[in-house]
């Protein structure tokens, strides 16, 4: 299971959840897919979604009151694997970077601890021994991301 968002609340009486998208997919939460729900074992269909503001409003399958909207709140949101779309060469799921080590100059700085997709650029959150770091991810930032060394190679972070 993938994990691809986070119901934050509850959203109007009829059942809609409120759900902050991880996933860089935009068309990850249409009308017609099928998501995992912490806690509850089926797969549910959406069967309607907007989006508002910097989430997503999600009708789910059996989700028909406020009172099992609310019992949500909080649970992660899954998609099963084998519904990933296919990558290009250098392209990567943000899942795959938590846990990366960040290295600038030969030296190792810390680790993504999260990766943050609400924003133009995405930010990747460096956990260092003092302090987390921001660090977009943009040319003058990261040189590269190597998911086979498990290592991700960044730049003028005294710039942070």
């Amino acid at each position: 299971m993938i994990l691809v968002g986070k119901i934050l609340n509850t959203h109007g009486i009829k059942g809609q959840v409120k759900v902050r998208r991880i996933s860089d997919n935009e068309k990850r939460f249409d009308k017609g897919n099928f998501v995992y729900v912490e806690s509850i074992d089926d797969k549910l269909e959406i069967l309607d979604s907007f989006k508002h503001k910097d989430a997503y409003i999600l009708k789910l399958s059996g989700i028909d009151s406020i009172d099992a909207a609310e019992k949500l709140k909080s649970k992660n949101v899954y998609i099963d694997e084998n519904d990933l779309m296919k990558l290009e060469e250098g392209e990567y799921f943000i899942f795959d970077l938590y846990g990366l080590d960040v290295y600038e100059n030969d030296e190792k700085i810390g680790t993504i601890k999260e990766v943050l997709t609400d924003y133009p650029n995405e930010i990747y959150v460096v956990e260092t021994k003092d302090r987390d770091i921001l660090v977009p991810a943009v040319k003058d930032y990261v040189v590269d991301i190597n998911l086979d060394e498990k290592k991700i190679i960044v730049k003028n972070t005294d710039r942070l």
